[in-house]
């Protein structure tokens, strides 16, 4: 039986200034080793917020309580020297603005070499390290985009590259948030494939944070939903999509499938077994 490589327990977010206004509303959520598990809601639902508290970068304006235990260590309890070991190599994160995420003024490689130095021996070549990482997120001509500026790549490009910074310390966890965030279906297809390869390669354990519904489904081994700062159904991806009676769940399914035939075979009744990536 796998081991939960992450747990959180009763989870609470609040303003400090009033903390009878939950953002976040006693969240349990586990995520086991080398699976991928998926957490979904409409955007303010509270997912990002949960993925920030997880790596303890919250505005110093929120209050947060309960536990959030990796490995069984409860990173709330840890100084900021202590969680700045744990992020990167223990726990690596992507997050959603990839433009914003990168230094305009720094190339690709440089940005990529700086993390690497952190993580690996003086003896070790940086650059074909790094040209190791750019290849297992399938960006081609690592040699040419890491001589290139972040404004030179495309927002698929710059997921990749982020995605590999991610993994630079080899962690055992990696939170995405919204990887497939503003991609044409194209796009949002080559990143679920990469995505799935990356954690069948490495064996990370992924926490998808994504309002991307087909995304969660294609790749995901259990799915959480999120809605209001609470988690309201949680289960086997597959199973959970196509039995759920979660009124937060279907209307997200609903929603997808006016836009989307994808879930049509789901919410339609004529599931035709669509299998993983």
């Amino acid at each position: 039986m796998r081991r939960n490589i992450l747990e959180i327990n009763g989870l609470k977010v609040s303003t400090k200034t009033c903390k009878e206004t939950l953002l976040i509303n006693g969240v349990n959520l586990s995520v086991k080793e080398n699976t991928i598990c998926s957490l979904v809601g409409k955007s303010g639902s509270g997912k990002s917020l949960l993925a920030s508290s997880i790596v303890g970068v919250l505005a110093d304006n929120l209050y947060i309580d309960g536990e959030i235990l990796y490995k069984n260590n409860n990173l709330l309890l840890l100084t900021e020297k202590q969680l700045n070991k744990v992020r990167g190599k223990d726990i690596g994160i992507v997050m959603q603005n990839c433009s914003g995420s990168l230094n305009p003024l720094l190339k690709n490689g440089k940005q990529l070499s700086l993390l690497l130095r952190q993580h690996v021996s003086k003896h070790e070549n940086i650059r074909k390290k790094a040209e190791k990482l750019l290849h297992l997120v399938k960006l081609e001509k690592p040699n040419l985009v890491m001589d290139e500026y972040p404004y030179q790549l495309s927002g698929g490009m710059k997921q990749r590259l982020l995605t590999a910074i991610g993994i630079s310390g080899s962690p055992e966890l990696l939170i995405m948030d919204e990887p497939t965030k503003g991609m044409d279906v194209i796009l949002r297809n080559q990143m679920a494939k990469m995505i799935y390869e990356l954690h069948k390669e490495t064996n990370v354990s992924i926490l998808l944070i994504t309002h991307d519904l087909e995304l969660a489904y294609k790749i995901s081994d259990y799915c959480y939903v999120m809605n209001k700062g609470s988690v309201t159904t949680h289960g086997e991806t597959k199973k959970l999509f196509k039995t759920t009676r979660d009124k937060a769940l279907s209307d997200l399914i609903n929603a997808e499938t006016m836009m989307s035939d994808f879930f049509y075979g789901i919410n339609g009744g004529i599931y035709a077994g669509i299998e993983k990536c």
